[in-house]
């Protein structure tokens, strides 16, 4: 096993281990933003999130905000569909909205940080939750690092830069989409099994499109799909193959 691959494969099994009683049955993630560095005398940090609704009803959703680390300076207020707020109570919950089902639309999340000119770095913890099902949740931390060395924003963004692979479970084929306009020079995705061995590597050298995955020689069993984004984890998915 590669080195990169192994301590991100021991990062993900931990993830596995810590996240077994938090799952998501309804919501997911189709952009997300989770760090970025800014310089404080110009900017605050802006964080967007899109969420949808892959379950096959109405799902009412509320949002968790809460502040983990930061100065006591610091401001921190997001916007969902029904309004903005501003953090007055840690942990904070905004009111109920519905998303509608099977992902026929989306919903927009805006989250700023306003450092107010003062170094440091602050954490913000956002969680998205089914009133009718509080372990139905999908949560994300917002890290922004405030550093008056910094001249130009830099941003590291985290989304689904690919989709998830159809048919799943696969039997001598799968496909997947993919965007990576404005965001990709190069990009690979690499296949591994649940021990961790490398099985494929696809490079992608297009910036948008579909891919067809064979595996007719692949045995039966689950694999991690990996999208590197110039070099970066970007992305995993899980893939079921069956014979």
């Amino acid at each position: 096993m590669n080195k990169k691959f192994r301590n991100f494969f021991t990062a993900l099994m931990a993830f596995v281990v810590c996240a077994s009683f938090s799952y998501a049955q309804s919501l997911e993630f189709t952009h997300l933003e989770t760090e970025k560095t800014v310089n404080p005398d110009s900017s605050s940090a802006v964080f967007h999130a899109t969420v949808k609704n892959i379950s096959s009803s109405d799902v009412s959703v509320k949002i968790t905000v809460t502040e983990v680390s930061g100065e006591d300076d610091y401001d921190v207020s997001w916007c969902d569909p029904n309004s903005c707020y501003f953090l007055m109570n840690n942990p904070q919950t905004s009111p109920a909205f519905t998303l509608t089902p099977d992902g026929t639309t989306e919903e927009q999340f805006h989250l700023e940080i306003s450092p107010y000119g003062i170094e440091g770095t602050s954490v913000v913890k956002v969680r998205f939750f089914n009133v009718n099902d509080e372990n139905d949740y999908i949560e994300f931390e917002a890290i922004a690092t405030f550093d008056k060395t910094t001249s130009v924003t830099k941003f590291t963004i985290l989304e689904n830069n690919f989709s998830s692979f159809a048919p799943n479970p696969a039997n001598n084929a799968t496909s997947f989409d993919f965007d990576l306009t404005g965001i990709a020079d190069k990009s690979t995705l690499e296949i591994h099994s649940a021990t961790g061995a490398l099985v494929k590597t696809i490079n992608i050298t297009n910036h948008s499109g579909n891919v067809t995955i064979n595996t007719s020689d692949l045995p039966q069993g689950i694999y991690y799909c990996t999208l590197f984004v110039n070099s970066e984890t970007r992305k995993t998915r899980i893939l079921s193959v069956t014979r």
